[in-house]
């Protein structure tokens, strides 16, 4: 009885070892290459981002082929295609219907110089800087960013106020030392607002 169940148990593990691969019931998906840009890719390929991707990178994925969705060569942001590639060498995109859209991308930059006189570069994480219009009066501001002598290259978050106007908090908490300021916004110096 025992050398049975050990020929039975061989057998069972002869079987199982040379057995092919169970064919899966979806078909899979290759794995697409990480890229910060389209240089890190293959030549018929390009660098794509889906979706918000604060930190991640993007796939590299083949152009797009004749009959296949596409994006314009010039949509291209910071090495990047956001959804899909462009045509393949040789290939035209053309768009099937034009949409109207308010969406405006903001002009890239890198400092202060890069943007219109009243603007500032302005640096959201890890997108890199884009400029932006400085804060108009009434707005809200951050009292901290408009306390600077020498103007930095780029802000974090938020534009300082236009020139002429000063960013004043409505509520300061003192503790200790420290002061809090909260609810500012940009008014004119020596407005009724400022005394608040």
């Amino acid at each position: 009885m025992k050398y049975l169940i050990i020929i039975a148990l061989c057998f069972f593990l002869v079987v199982e070892v040379t057995a092919p691969p169970p064919i899966p019931h979806w078909p899979i998906r290759p794995k697409h290459k990480l890229c910060n840009t389209a240089q890190e890719c293959e030549a018929d390929q390009c660098c794509v981002k889906f979706g918000p991707s604060f930190f991640r990178k993007g796939r590299c994925v083949k152009l797009s082929s004749e009959g296949k969705r596409c994006s314009q060569e010039e949509l291209a942001k910071n090495g990047k295609y956001f959804g899909r590639c462009p045509c393949a060498e040789g290939l035209h995109c053309e768009a099937k219907d034009v949409v109207e859209t308010k969406t405006v991308f903001a002009k890239s930059c890198k400092k202060a110089d890069d943007c219109e006189e009243d603007e500032c570069c302005l640096n959201y994480v890890s997108f890199g800087g884009h400029c932006q219009k400085l804060t108009p009066e009434g707005q809200s501001c951050t009292p901290l960013v408009n306390d600077v002598e020498k103007k930095p290259d780029m802000y974090n978050f938020q534009c300082p106020c236009k020139d002429g106007l000063k960013c004043v908090p409505k509520h300061e908490i003192k503790i200790g030392e420290h002061i809090t300021r909260h609810r500012a916004v940009c008014v004119v110096p020596g407005d009724v607002m400022e005394t608040m």
